[in-house]
């Protein structure tokens, strides 16, 4: 019987400079092929989180510029496809 319950989660805190230290603990993460079941963070972390739960992060094949400027549209409003 397949267990429903989340094993990984994967939780992001508030504050400017743990928010930079983030995208690259995210790109090591991604790099290992580790994602988590569940993310769930606050101010900044949240930002993160919900840019990684959408599949927007900060990965080899997009540069850091990138992963701001999404960031940015986050906190702007709207998120150009």
């Amino acid at each position: 019987m397949d267990n429903p319950i989340p094993s990984k989660a994967l939780v992001l805190s508030g504050g400017g400079g743990r928010g930079a230290y983030q995208v690259g603990v995210l790109r090591f993460l991604e790099e290992h092929e580790w994602y988590p079941d569940v993310i769930v963070g606050t101010s900044i972390g949240a930002v993160n989180g919900a840019a990684m739960a959408s599949g927007h992060t900060p990965c080899g094949r997009c540069g850091a510029g990138q992963h701001i400027a999404f960031i940015s549209s986050l906190l702007a409003g709207g998120v150009e496809q």
